[in-house]
């Protein structure tokens, strides 16, 4: 489509042409998401920030920030860097209940959740809008995680800032609808069997993190010892660093529990043998030019990045790279662990891989620690184990808050596993991973399983937007 100067008065007289770009598509029944709402957006759908003063390490009542919502995920991710607790006091009420559809404005823009409960003492930080729609909604929903939602919304929302600030601008994104209702029903039952995995998923993870608690007697709320181990210049010359979070009671306390267990402890590469291994370089300097696209192709590999890596230890999408050499590729009994980003958020996210599919590469910023020696089961457990403690912030202490954290060789000693008895070990693993039950399956197929039904999804999109309606 052309631009003209009705466009130009009609965008507030912007001259950008990026921002003049339109997205065009054979179905002319589109409504703007802004029709779709069931009343006007207002203010008081906006979360408020409380200000830091107000932050506090426990209370009853909590800020969601922008964080907490993943484009790979329908669910709110909640832990203590999405969520921040606050002070009863600066509490605002914004009515947050089951079904309600939250969406950010700023940084991760575009990003949506659906609240799987109510959330009686949670309140929105100003970087979300509480969406109020009452029709289609699990339609709707589906849509805003759709990648050609987000390519409308990119040519909205101006670019160059470090932190996005998309204010309102989503509401102006075209929703593709259609008069086939079998259609429209198909996307909303796929929907509502992904979001019924993805709270399986939470369960079953919670499950696992109460066990490893449990077995360690793991009490959050240890006064005396956080009392009794403060920081001394032995601790100091021991680790030989000055970062305050290895020095920290939580990071001195998650450490003590592992070492001091009833039935010991083994490190991951010393005594349980795993190898180590970066991922690939696909920089040009070390295999040459490459061709990547997000469908597969012939002689393609399938490629998964440490920000591909979901917050449950499972991965998010495919994506694929062509090149004419033969590369690193993921070995069976693999733990994948991410080394680089953002500490806070990235650093430590897993995913196991049990008999991988082929041609599967990643690249350099994780790590592989493999063991063909080892049972599927131990696999799993040690897996799980990592991901408890990334859970935990074990891994935000080890390398730091700050962005572009790492983890690196250095903090191998760090990877230390309990020796759980099998049974408990075996317990977890069928928790996370369990291939023979298939009226009860682990977090990793249902995770694969909603891998398919958001293929499905996508091309049901496909094709309403090329119809005539």
């Amino acid at each position: 489509m052309k631009t003209n100067f009705k466009n130009i008065m009609n965008n507030k007289y912007v001259f950008s042409a990026s921002l003049l770009e339109e997205c065009e598509y054979s179905n002319r029944n589109y409504p703007l998401l802004n029709d779709c709402l069931s009343k006007k957006l207002s203010y008081s759908d906006n979360g408020t920030d409380v200000g830091s003063i107000n932050y506090m390490s426990k209370s009853k009542y909590f800020m969601i920030k922008t964080k907490a919502l993943n484009r790979n995920s329908f669910l709110l991710n909640f832990n203590s860097e999405t969520c921040q607790f606050i002070n009863p006091k600066s509490f605002i009420n914004i009515s947050l209940k089951k079904g309600d559809i939250i969406i950010s404005k700023d940084s991760n823009v575009g990003d949506s959740i659906i609240l799987d409960k109510d959330y009686d003492t949670a309140m929105l930080s100003s970087g979300l809008y509480k969406l109020p729609i009452t029709e289609n909604k699990l339609y709707i929903l589906s849509y805003l995680k759709q990648a050609s939602f987000f390519n409308q919304l990119s040519k909205k929302v101006p670019k160059g800032a470090t932190i996005k600030h998309g204010k309102t601008l989503f509401l102006d994104c075209k929703i593709p609808f259609t008069s086939d209702k079998k259609l429209l029903n198909d996307i909303e039952i796929y929907t509502k069997q992904i979001i019924d995995n993805e709270i399986k998923i939470k369960e079953k993870e919670n499950i696992i993190f109460s066990l490893i608690e449990k077995e360690l007697n793991y009490d959050e709320n240890n006064i005396e010892y956080i009392l009794n181990n403060k920081t001394n210049y032995k601790d100091i010359l021991s680790f030989l660093r000055l970062d305050s979070g290895i020095y920290s009671a939580h990071f001195k306390y998650m450490t003590n529990l592992i070492k001091e267990y009833k039935f010991g402890y083994k490190n991951l590469l010393d005594d349980l043998k795993y190898n180590s291994t970066r991922g690939q370089n696909l920089q040009v300097s070390a295999i040459g030019i490459s061709q990547y696209s997000d469908v597969p192709k012939k002689g393609f590999y399938k490629l998964i990045t440490s920000s591909d890596l979901n917050d449950n230890g499972t991965y998010g999408q495919y994506r694929y790279i062509g090149n004419k050499n033969n590369l690193l590729t993921i070995k069976n009994k693999t733990i994948m662990f991410s080394a680089t980003g953002q500490a806070s958020t990235s650093v430590g996210k897993i995913c196991v891989f049990i008999n991988p599919e082929k041609n599967i590469i990643s690249n350099i910023n994780s790590f592989f620690f493999t063991n063909d020696n080892e049972s599927n089961e131990n696999v799993n457990f040690c897996g799980m184990f990592l991901h408890f403690l990334q859970h935990k912030g074990y891994y935000i202490d080890l390398v730091g808050k700050g962005n572009g954290g790492s983890f690196t060789e250095k903090h191998f000693n760090f990877l230390n596993i309990p020796n759980f008895p099998d049974s408990l070990k075996n317990e977890i693993s069928k928790l996370y991973n369990d291939f023979e039950d298939e009226n009860d399956p682990g977090i990793f197929q249902l995770s694969e399983e909603n891998k398919i039904l958001k293929k499905s999804i996508t091309k049901i999109f496909d094709l309403i937007t090329k119809k005539d309606d």
